[in-house]
């Protein structure tokens, strides 16, 4: 499974939360304990990206319109 590791921005810098499974992380999201403004790594990224920008986290939650008759 893969492990990710959440960086926060807390007082005097930053700090480091996991490592966890995905699971976890949206856990954690829908407990409003990791934001979308929270950054995320895992093994193979070349460096941090925004929660907000990982589809593994976060897609798009409108449902889909009906088609018009």
């Amino acid at each position: 499974d893969e492990v990710w590791i959440v960086l926060k921005k807390a007082p005097g810098g930053f700090r480091t939360l996991g490592p966890w499974s995905k699971n976890t992380i949206l856990e954690k999201i829908r407990a409003g304990e990791v934001q979308e403004t929270d950054h995320v790594w895992m093994k193979g990224m070349s460096g941090w990206a925004r929660i907000a920008s990982r589809p593994d986290f976060f897609t798009s939650s409108e449902p889909e319109s009906p088609s018009p008759l």
